[in-house]
């Protein structure tokens, strides 16, 4: 019986300090955080851009009769996306270094990886504007990779 009372009791409590942890952080402000590297702070276009091109990329095809119209639309819009990525990267490379004040090893890094996607986004835009559609996936990946790169160092 007492040891019943002291496990509700606890749980009561974690719940109740679990709530107003979440109550408290969603009044925090950023600038109360932790303050994300600059890099979270300039690519947040890059971001929503690459949410959605993930959506469109993991977007599936409902019936055999809409397939060309879909695969259509979707290299159309593929192409849309990798246009803006292939512009943001362009700033990113132009920008990123310099605000984070990074040393010329890790600036020659991060360009040479920017650059990377840079040239990856225009191959993929050229693949998709020939519908070449056997060559997306190993391309896309490429891309990724570059991403998770990136990230691994500089986020």
């Amino acid at each position: 019986m007492v040891r019943t009372f002291f496990l509700t009791l606890l749980i009561l409590l974690i719940f109740t300090v679990c709530d107003s942890k979440v109550q408290d952080s969603t009044t925090t402000t950023l600038p109360q955080l932790i303050t994300p590297s600059k890099h979270a702070l300039k690519s947040q276009e890059l971001t929503t851009i690459m949410i959605e091109f993930e959506n469109l990329i993991f977007e599936r095809f409902y019936s055999e009769l809409e397939r060309d119209k879909k695969r259509i639309q979707y290299t159309q819009e593929m192409e849309e996306y990798l246009e803006d990525i292939v512009l943001e990267t362009k700033n990113l490379q132009k920008t990123m270094p310099d605000i984070k004040n990074l040393n010329k090893a890790d600036a020659a890094e991060f360009r040479t990886l920017a650059s990377a996607l840079e040239d990856s986004a225009k191959e993929l835009k050229k693949i998709t504007t020939q519908y070449e559609t056997e060559k997306i996936n190993p391309t896309l990946k490429q891309m990724i990779d570059i991403c998770n790169q990136c990230h691994a160092k500089f986020k």
